[in-house]
């Protein structure tokens, strides 16, 4: 069976702006050809649901990805501010 990935919509979406993980250096065709190669290997796991998999990057190259997202546990200190918006009208 040969393993055919693309790159969709959704995946496009994820760029820098985006607030998603996106790469630094890779393009989209070049992740794709990453993840058919592992697919071939095995090397990957079930996702969230059915159809979706997670496919593992090798270690090499995973400094390409910046993934925005913080995991928070009940060691994690957060802070809070505020802010005052003083609205003048003209006369």
């Amino acid at each position: 069976m040969k393993t055919i990935v693309g790159v969709n919509s959704f995946v496009k979406r994820q760029t820098k702006e985006s607030g998603k993980t996106y790469s630094k250096k890779m393009t989209f065709e070049e992740i794709a050809q990453h993840a058919s190669k592992q697919i071939k290997n095995k090397k990957y796991k079930k996702g969230y649901r059915e159809g979706v998999i997670l496919v593992s990057v090798e270690k090499k190259i995973i400094h390409n990805f910046i993934c925005p997202i913080i995991k928070i546990d009940e060691n994690t200190k957060l802070t809070t501010a505020t802010t005052s918006i003083i609205s003048i009208s003209p006369s």
